[in-house]
């Protein structure tokens, strides 16, 4: 009988092996220098950053979008600036300014029909960004709108 009750504890730890090593791949945050996949090709993520689906929202047509995408991870907040700042303008993204109050920095950008901001707020530990894109109606045609 203990033969036998030992028989089972050792073909049992394989099993419980596997059962914890697939609840830490589960149960992990974003790996730190994994760039998750990006919501548009246009708008990079930075490497350490978790997309917030429930926090987002996007609107998207043939021709028109507006979104707000929320990512949060931890990484230091003038690291996140320093990345958006030169990332955006390789995805044809012309830089216009960065402004900072208590620990918020907006950066601003725009294309020939919209415009994003990219505001960071570090809290603790953990950095939120949060990405706003929106028509740029300082480009629609005198008397009109741009149809979108």
């Amino acid at each position: 009988m203990k033969h036998w009750l030992l028989c089972l504890a050792l073909a049992a730890m394989p099993l419980s092996l596997t059962a914890c090593q697939l609840a830490n791949v589960f149960s992990s945050g974003p790996e730190v220098g994994v760039n998750p996949r990006p919501i548009y090709e246009d708008v990079p993520v930075l490497a350490g950053l978790a997309y917030n689906e429930k926090e987002s929202t996007i609107y998207d047509t043939p021709g028109y979008r507006a979104c707000e995408l929320r990512y949060s991870g931890i990484v230091k907040p003038m690291t996140a600036v320093d990345y958006y700042r030169q990332q955006m303008q390789t995805k044809t993204w012309q830089y216009l300014n960065l402004s900072s109050s208590g620990g918020t920095y907006t950066l601003d950008f725009k294309k020939p029909n919209e415009k994003c901001t990219v505001t960071i707020v570090g809290q603790g530990d953990v950095t939120n960004v949060t990405v706003k894109i929106s028509n740029d109606s300082s480009n629609a045609a005198p008397g009109g709108s741009k149809g979108r």
